[in-house]
């Protein structure tokens, strides 16, 4: 289920604003200051926090969602908050908190730079990324001895055995370069000649078997290091983002030497706030909304940021919705861009 379509009617008792998400991935949005495109993100948002308090909170009318498999979702503020959903041409009256349940949303405000948690705490969002991100990558390597076990993969001739070990081992490869090596037992190779397979068959058959189950629970992740790496290393100058032989995130500057996360450039930092939510923080079928990506970023930067957006909505099968005042950011995409006019309801 896809999120295609929302409308929001009478905000602030003056503007009704359509925005239709396009097939491509990404959806630009553009208008003037004080017409409610933020306001009108975060009510998306709330809505599907199933957060009636930060509805409430905002005067408008009415909100109608569509998504691409015809359910509709209907949000009447005018008496109070009452929500309906229709599908299969079947209206139900529910609550906020269960339209909640429904889809996942991930926001990042234009406060990008500052996580306050449920308790009152409040913590820089570069810290806590790379906290969670180092935490993922020790998780992860803790989980690198592969165990032979008992179970056996379906039963396949010699040269479509050796053609599916060849698969894995490609995909080893590339989880490599995200310091993914498993450890295989000393006395056996991957992948195995035809020979060895007609020898020992049921035991390549079994670490055949554990294979596969290791390289689909860290596939994802090790994408994700690797693009996420790619990025950040595409776009700084005169430094390196790396992990380190600690399995720890590191900036190396070209000089060998290395600098804490939390100095580098107010930029940098956006950048790697930005693209660690869309990497990290998603999944697949879900809405991103980003407000105002060109805070701090150079015009040669914001330039880059839609192919890298467009790319990343089809590698994490994502729809992301942007906000921006910058054309240097929608470039030569306005085929993708919609603008909130102005006009009062």
């Amino acid at each position: 289920m896809r999120l295609r379509y929302v409308a929001v009617c009478g905000l602030f008792n003056s503007y009704d604003h359509i925005i239709e998400l396009n097939g491509e991935g990404l959806t630009f949005i553009h208008s003037l200051n004080g017409v409610g495109k933020s306001i009108a993100l975060k009510l998306i948002n709330s809505l599907f926090l199933g957060d009636e308090d930060a509805l409430l909170s905002v005067p408008f009318q009415r909100m109608d969602v569509r998504f691409d498999d015809g359910t509709m979702i209907f949000v009447d503020r005018r008496e109070g908050l009452k929500a309906r959903i229709s599908k299969n041409e079947v209206d139900t009256d529910t609550t906020i908190e269960e339209i909640g349940k429904m889809y996942d949303v991930l926001y990042l405000s234009p406060d990008r730079n500052i996580i306050e948690f449920e308790d009152g705490m409040i913590r820089n969002s570069i810290d806590v990324l790379v906290d969670d991100f180092n935490a993922r990558i020790s998780s992860a390597v803790e989980d690198m001895s592969i165990e032979i076990g008992d179970d056996l993969c379906d039963d396949m001739e010699p040269s479509d055995f050796v053609n599916k070990c060849k698969d894995i081992k490609a995909k080893m490869d590339f989880m490599s370069e995200a310091g993914f090596v498993p450890k295989l037992p000393s006395d056996i190779k991957f992948p195995p000649e035809r020979m060895d397979y007609c020898d020992n068959r049921d035991r390549y058959r079994a670490l055949l078997h554990s294979l596969m189950d290791w390289v689909e629970r860290y596939y994802v992740l090790a994408e994700s290091i690797v693009t996420y790496l790619d990025i950040l290393n595409g776009m700084f100058t005169n430094k390196r983002v790396v992990i380190n032989e600690h399995n720890r995130l590191s900036i190396v500057l070209f000089d060998g030497n290395n600098i804490p996360v939390n100095k580098l450039s107010a930029g940098e930092k956006q950048i790697m706030i930005m693209f660690y939510g869309l990497l990290f923080m998603t999944h697949d079928d879900m809405t991103v909304i980003i407000d105002e990506p060109e805070i701090s970023l150079h015009v040669a930067w914001q330039q880059r940021l839609c192919n890298l957006f467009l790319n990343i909505s089809r590698i994490r099968n994502i729809d992301i919705l942007v906000a921006t005042h910058s054309p240097q950011i929608i470039h030569d995409r306005w085929d993708l861009a919609q603008e909130l006019r102005a006009d009062h309801a």
